[in-house]
């Protein structure tokens, strides 16, 4: 055999054996994690406000019943408390992940949380006041329900460099009071309206009909990446 056949040979045997064990390495490193998790549920009782306190990762989603699975990873102490429900309100606090299933929602509120997700709701109405954190609104979507049919209300009280995405929805009223905060807005809108202050910034796709927005010299409003001159 040629020396430039040899060579040639042992680069292929060698790309393959490094492939391999990439492969090999992946699969394991996965097995491990997936070891370090844990899955436990809870039975909640009904409530129809949620609030996120400081440092807390929810992820809300619509069911039939009303449960939180915690995710307990191998290694982080478990918080002394997780959550309590008072009168019709959950409270989230931080430490592990948790997933939350509910029939349906009215408000939500964020303290300083570092994760909000909430998917598959259309409420007749939505409060939304979030201080930090980021708060994602029905960017993932269920096969089981219909979320974009109707229209329905919502306001958003966003603050201290609050980041809020919403998707997916119809909103008749969609209401924004800002402060310091990033505000984008993906869905059907009848009526928009928005008060934004120190350095806020909103977007939204030209998708509305009524749109009146306030906004100080500091804050910026786009409508499909056109900049919108609104001032107070």
């Amino acid at each position: 055999m040629k020396t430039s056949n040899i060579i040639i040979t042992a680069f292929a045997i060698l790309i393959v054996g490094a492939v391999f064990f990439l492969f090999a390495d992946s699969k394991t490193h996965k097995e491990e994690e997936n070891n370090k998790i844990s899955y436990k549920e809870y039975v909640l009782p009904s409530f129809k406000v949620i609030v996120a306190e400081e440092a807390s990762d929810i992820h809300v989603d619509r069911s039939d019943s009303n449960l939180m699975r915690v995710e307990y990873v191998k290694g982080i102490k478990t918080p002394r408390k997780l959550y309590e429900v008072t009168h019709d309100t959950l409270h989230a606090y931080c430490g592990l992940r948790m997933f939350i299933k509910c029939k349906q929602i009215s408000q939500i509120v964020g303290k300083k949380h570092l994760w909000i997700n909430v998917s598959n709701f259309e409420p007749d109405s939505l409060m939304v006041k979030v201080t930090r954190g980021r708060f994602v609104y029905n960017s993932d979507q269920d096969k089981r329900y219909t979320i974009n049919k109707k229209y329905y209300n919502i306001s958003i009280i966003a603050n201290d460099s609050a980041h809020v995405d919403l998707d997916n929805s119809k909103f008749g009223n969609l209401t924004i009071k800002s402060n310091n905060a990033f505000v984008n807005n993906y869905c059907e809108t009848n009526r928009l309206s928005a008060v934004l202050t120190n350095f806020s910034r909103f977007y939204s796709k030209d998708k509305n009909g009524y749109i009146a927005i306030e906004k100080d010299t500091n804050s910026n409003v786009f409508i499909d990446d056109n900049n919108y001159a609104a001032n107070r």
